[in-house]
């Protein structure tokens, strides 16, 4: 046992009470142990006292009526028998003047006792006055303990035909008898106290310890167990209640105030919850303003802060009927859209139930819910600009109290709409408005960004020149209108052919550009093929009946295969273009090998 642990010991609540109570048992017992041994000792005494003057009397009144009758043969026979008993040590009649007349004792008979220092006499003739009948414990002249009586034979008118009759006193008869069987006695009753006072000693001393652990250590340990518990952070511990002593009131007590904290703290927690969510949000919606980002940065926030497994994003421009969805989930890189048909079709993901998004198309959904499984979070998100949005995030597990609070989700939502309609304004800035591609501007800053990003980190990206073949004939044959109509649809196409990271420009009149961040050149002709056979099959009837129809020439230069810079990659990509005219157009091509 270490020295710490054992210190523990010494000083528990246990050994103090025990330690206590056993003190306090010892001393009364002892106390009563020693009071019962001088009662029973005085008690004895007496008894033994009382024997020993019964006895003196008798052989006081035995020998007497032997010296009446025979006085010299009577009293011999009579001490004769007394010699036989065993107790008896012995007896003495001393006449007036001090001298032993007779004894048990022959060799004594004759003796002259000394008054002041004979051990038989000192005790009668020590005090002042003479004591008549006296019984007491003594010693013999060998020191051996025995209880002494002493009556004086009185001149009486029977005995004064031998004495005279002015005499007062005869002599005195002197009985000493051993004390071994009171000794033994004494003895017997020390030994069965001690044994009855350790008997009780042990006895209650396990009858307190079982009553101190059954009312006090055993509900002290375990409000002790709930103390460790609750320090190591255990809130819902709680101390069983039994019986109605303060202990019981005392661990209601307990009971009720870690129900209380706990309570306190889960509401700490769910509103420290809810903060890390909304800062965590919140944080990652100012990283970029760019519509495109945002969207996928809005759905890999809400899958890292609700540890969610799929997110679903739609938006719909204010009086539009189109939509535009992007979907991720947590193991994708970055989200990908989701087909969205001008007659309103839309291709969720199976787990994400359409009648939520009918609701929303029809404007019936206004404030954030979570479905009654708590596995959905639905978020409708309406801008400034009046464009909706609406965001669903699923987790396989149900969600927590702090991520369902609609409070939370409200607030969320409010930040988000935001952060949209912030994009919105700075889309609308930089977007033309005939095609919704961005522009010209545009085109060079994304531009510039992606060749400090190769310089940097060494990401690849593509640009793709794109040209409508014999454009100016749709204008000239059909009109300006049937040309922006024609610029509208092509855009949308180019809109849906590349990936969600990739952005489309409005380069000038009817040439268009595709900037492809982290694609290599194999990436950057697939999509440049997939965009120049949209082209090729798009036909567009105008409000006069007439059906238009165009191809397009689309040349393609890749980052550091044709160049680094922004201006020699422009001058690649343009230099492709003609390449695809040259050849014959309504084709892809690659800038002329360096000779």
């Amino acid at each position: 046992m270490s020295d710490s642990h054992s210190g523990r010991w010494f000083f528990s609540l246990r050994t103090r009470l025990l330690a206590t109570l056993a003190a306090i048992q010892i001393v009364f017992l002892v106390a009563a142990l020693v009071g019962l041994d001088v009662f029973l000792g005085r008690f004895f005494e007496q008894i033994e006292t009382s024997h020993a003057s019964q006895l003196g009397r008798a052989i006081k009144l035995g020998l007497r009526q032997q010296m009446l009758r025979e006085p010299a043969t009577g009293v011999e026979r009579s001490l004769e028998d007394l010699r036989q008993v065993e107790d008896l040590q012995r007896v003495w009649i001393i006449d007036k003047n001090g001298r032993v007349a007779y004894a048990t004792d022959r060799s004594m008979v004759g003796r002259v006792l000394d008054r002041q220092h004979d051990q038989a006499c000192v005790a009668c003739h020590a005090g002042t006055g003479t004591r008549q009948t006296h019984t007491s414990f003594a010693t013999n002249e060998t020191s051996v303990p025995i209880i002494r009586y002493v009556d004086v034979v009185a001149n009486e008118k029977p005995c004064q035909g031998c004495h005279d009759s002015k005499q007062r006193i005869n002599g005195i008869v002197l009985v000493e008898q051993s004390t071994e069987t009171f000794r033994q006695t004494r003895a017997t009753v020390r030994s069965r106290l001690t044994f009855t006072g350790a008997a009780t000693l042990f006895a209650l001393a396990g009858a307190s310890l079982l009553t101190l652990t059954l009312l006090v250590l055993r509900p002290v340990r375990r409000l002790m167990t709930g103390v460790a518990r609750l320090g190591s952070g255990d809130l819902t511990v709680r101390v069983p209640i039994r019986g109605r002593s303060e202990l019981t009131e005392l661990a209601a007590a307990f009971n009720s105030m870690t129900s209380d904290l706990g309570r306190h703290v889960d509401e700490i927690r769910n509103k420290t919850a809810e903060l890390s969510i909304v800062y965590a949000v919140l944080g990652r919606l100012t990283r970029s303003i760019d519509q495109a980002e945002l969207r996928d940065i809005v759905l890999q926030a809400f899958l890292e802060v609700l540890r969610a497994d799929q997110a679903v994003l739609l938006s719909r421009r204010a009086g539009a009927t189109s939509i535009e969805g992007v979907s991720r989930t947590r193991d994708q890189v970055r989200a990908g859209r989701i087909r969205c048909g001008d007659d309103g079709e839309i291709v969720l993901p199976k787990v994400f139930p359409m009648d939520v998004v009918d609701g929303w198309r029809r404007g019936e959904l206004r404030e954030p819910f979570v479905t009654t499984d708590h596995h959905l979070v639905v978020l409708p998100i309406e801008t400034a600009l009046k464009a909706t949005l609406l965001l669903m995030v699923r987790r396989e597990q149900p969600l927590s109290e702090p991520e369902t609070n609609a409070n939370l989700l409200a607030t969320v939502a409010e930040h988000v709409g935001v952060a949209f309609n912030n994009a919105e304004l700075y889309s609308q800035a930089i977007t033309d408005e005939l095609t919704q591609l961005f522009t010209v501007r545009h085109f060079y800053e994304r531009l510039g960004e992606c060749a400090t990003r190769y310089a940097r980190d060494g990401q690849l990206f593509c640009v793709l020149m794109i040209d409508l073949d014999h454009f100016k004939q749709v204008n000239d044959r059909s009109g300006h209108p049937a040309g922006d109509a024609v610029l509208s649809e092509v855009s949308r196409i180019l809109r849906n052919s590349i990936r969600l990271p990739d952005s489309g420009y409005r380069y000038g009149g009817d040439e268009l550009a595709v900037l492809l961040p982290g694609a290599g050149f194999a990436a950057g002709r697939e999509v440049a093929e997939r965009l120049q056979r949209g082209i090729e099959h798009m036909q567009i009837t105008l409000s006069s009946g007439e059906v238009v129809r165009i191809t397009a020439s689309i040349g393609i230069a890749a980052c550091p295969d044709h160049g680094t810079s922004p201006s020699e990659l422009v001058a690649a990509a343009d230099a492709a273009l003609y390449n695809a005219k040259g050849a014959g157009r309504n084709r892809v091509a690659e800038p002329a090998p360096s000779p």
